[in-house]
């Protein structure tokens, strides 16, 4: 790279970056309905995936500073740099956190991590990724077809799957609040129901 001229590192970018923004395979977008209304997305994991095969090693996230931490609204907040080659975008992440009985913020860590990759999801969103795909579900375009196991907006903390609704009973039956789909339950929820 410090041998690369400008115009020679500017003509790298712009081949790393129409890869970039190529269409993610088919059955990447997944749904979310809350509020009765769907919204679609791509999960982190595509947008790292396609950051490592596209780019190697010329990228890199950075977070600014620590993360916030937004108590009245239970909420994580983690911003970052994502930069390519010479290019930089900013990114910001939230995720919600669970408090015990005492109020205690008990999944620190996840919601910390979880927000992070909220925020290289956002700085990805700035450099066009995902917008060939996110296109036809845009405001005022209808969601037509969307799998029913993708309409909880909840997916597995362990495979990051969406949880049908299948999931979301049996975790409701054995009152369990983190998400794990069926298979990934531990077993020590099912010898403990509280």
């Amino acid at each position: 790279m410090k041998n690369l001229s400008p115009d020679e590192i500017y003509e790298l970018f712009e081949k790393i970056h129409s890869k970039l923004v190529e269409e993610f395979p088919e059955g990447t977008v997944r749904f979310t309905n809350s509020n009765k209304l769907t919204t679609a997305y791509i999960p982190h994991e595509a947008y790292i995936e396609r950051l490592n095969d596209v780019c190697g090693p010329f990228w890199s996230f950075v977070r600014n500073g620590e993360a916030k931490i937004h108590r009245n609204e239970k909420l994580v907040e983690v911003s970052g740099v994502l930069r390519i080659l010479d290019a930089e975008r900013d990114g910001t992440g939230f995720h919600k956190f669970n408090v015990n009985e005492k109020g205690d913020i008990i999944n620190l860590n996840y919601a910390i991590r979880s927000a992070k990759s909220d925020a290289i999801r956002d700085a990805c969103d700035l450099f066009g990724m995902g917008w060939k795909d996110l296109h036809k579900f845009r405001k005022g375009e209808k969601v037509t077809s969307v799998p029913e196991s993708s309409m909880s907006g909840r997916e597995c903390i362990k495979c990051r799957n969406p949880l049908s609704n299948e999931d979301i009973q049996e975790l409701k039956k054995l009152n369990v609040d983190i998400d794990f789909c069926r298979k990934d339950i531990p077993p020590h929820f099912y010898n403990h129901k509280r």
